[in-house]
C-alpha cells in the first residue's frame, strides 16, 4: 500500500495538554491530550499516544466518524504483540472489516 505524503500544518506533541477550542484548515495531528471543541472540515489525526475528549462540529451534521482505537480498559489476557492487536480489534483484518462496514453504511 502506497503512503500518501500528508503535510501536517499543526502538531501537538506527546507531553502537551490543552483544554479549549481548536479550529483549523488542513491537517492537524494530536499526540498529547486535548479536551474541548474541534471545528473543522479537514483532517484530524489522533496519534497512538493521543487522547481526545471533544465535541466535534462539522458543516454536514451528523457526520459519521469511525473510531479506530483501543477501549479504555486493560487486556484480560497476555500474549504476543500480534495476539494483543487481534484481542483489541487493532489487527489489519479487523480494521479492514470495520472500514468496509462503515463505508457500506455511509
Amino acid at each position: 500500500m502506497k503512503k500518501e505524503n500528508i503535510e501536517i500544518k499543526a502538531y501537538m506533541g506527546e507531553d502537551t495538554v490543552f483544554n479549549g477550542s481548536l479550529t483549523f484548515d488542513g491537517t492537524v495531528r494530536i499526540d498529547g491530550k486535548f479536551e474541548g471543541q474541534v471545528i473543522t472540515e479537514d483532517v484530524l489525526i489522533i496519534g497512538e499516544t493521543g487522547h481526545l475528549v471533544a465535541e466535534i462540529s462539522a458543516e454536514h451534521f451528523p457526520t459519521k466518524i469511525l473510531r479506530i482505537a483501543t477501549n479504555d480498559c486493560f487486556s484480560q489476557k497476555c500474549g504476543t504483540y500480534e495476539y494483543l492487536l487481534k484481542e483489541h480489534g487493532l489487527d489489519i483484518e479487523t480494521i479492514q472489516a470495520n472500514i468496509r462496514s462503515f463505508l457500506r453504511n455511509v
